[in-house]
């Protein structure tokens, strides 16, 4: 069973990550130039999706108690509903006018929802049978490796290994100090030779497989990504686990916790206010990147960050906003 502490320390860790969701598309979509080159923007994205997609395996066994049509219904109304109701925003902010722009847009926006969805729904294929669980999920983890879109061949591995944690859980956490600073030293080693050659590579279409020497190349680098992402995951849940057991009823805590619970209201809204309205009227002209993206951007998702706090307050207004635009059904 999860207990309270533990759920506050995943809650701290989603706050972690959707503060750097924030952090990292504002850096993306408000500074002038290419977001790449940026080192914060770098760093962030070395570990953050890799983070919440652990977070969202963790918690992955309360599925195996629902039927599979209930589970479908249930993560339709959770993560697809609202996905698509936001796309059609945006398709109506954007001025799409063409099929094809619509296609795109419903298909391809808020891809991390889509990805969870699937790995969701496949880990409840593999996991219902006690017996073949193991090789059931290690066929699956394999056959990821092929699938590019939505990210899911790096995506679902991390998801795995949130599965992973948890059944460890119980041992680890009793070691909590240890594997933070062992986790710690191996990702800021891991961070020194990362850069953009690591991760900007072709999320769909054909993989460069025209030589071995192409592929090897993918793969140094694809696997790279992978590890430092789970390197990276593993020291911020041992971080907050760290924090959490020691700070008892500490209000700071307890207030960055709570936030973490809005993560999907916060991860939703953050879609319009930056990646649409925010790219669309400011634009910061990058003449310091050290400036902008360790003060200016954290300011401002600090900012983004309150509006989508209220925006998820006025939504809950109403049982069918909440429905739509939340994915909560009450």
């Amino acid at each position: 069973m999860i207990d309270k502490k533990r759920l506050q320390t995943f809650d701290l860790v989603k706050f972690i990550a959707i503060f750097c969701v924030l952090w990292g598309h504002i850096i993306q979509f408000i500074c002038v130039g290419t977001c790449y080159e940026n080192p914060f923007y770098q760093k962030i994205y070395a570990f953050h999706m890799p983070l919440f997609m652990a977070v969202v395996g963790f918690f992955a066994y309360r599925v195996l108690s629902a039927s599979f049509i209930d589970l479908i219904k249930k993560k339709i109304t959770q993560l697809i509903l609202p996905g698509l109701a936001y796309s059609v925003i945006i398709c109506i902010i954007m001025k799409y006018t063409n099929w094809g722009g619509v296609f795109d847009i419903l298909l391809f926006s808020l891809w991390f929802l889509k990805s969870a969805f699937l790995s969701l729904i496949i880990f409840y294929i593999c996991a219902i049978n006690t017996r073949l669980r193991p090789y059931f999920i290690v066929i699956s983890l394999i056959v990821s490796q092929v699938v590019y879109f939505y990210q899911f061949n790096l995506m679902y591995p991390c998801f795995l290994f949130g599965v992973a944690l948890h059944g460890l859980w119980g041992r680890i956490k009793k070691r909590a100090v240890a594997l933070t600073a062992l986790s710690g030293i191996c990702f800021v080693f891991m961070l020194i030779p990362w850069n953009v050659d690591f991760w900007i590579i072709p999320s769909g279409g054909v993989y460069p497989l025209s030589s071995v020497k192409q592929f090897t190349a993918y793969a140094g680098m694809f696997y790279y990504r992978l590890v430092i992402g789970l390197t990276g995951s593993l020291f911020f849940i041992m971080l907050c686990e760290s924090i959490c057991s020691r700070l008892h009823d500490n209000k700071i805590i307890d207030s960055l916790s709570s936030i973490g619970r809005e993560t999907l209201g916060i991860y939703l809204i953050q879609t319009i206010i930056i990646e649409i309205l925010l790219w669309r009227w400011f634009k910061y002209d990058g003449s310091n990147t050290m400036i902008f993206g360790f003060v200016i951007a954290p300011i401002a998702s600090v900012i983004v960050l309150a509006l989508c706090l209220i925006g998820i307050r006025i939504l809950r207004m109403s049982k069918y906003s909440a429905l739509l635009f939340l994915g909560e059904k009450r």
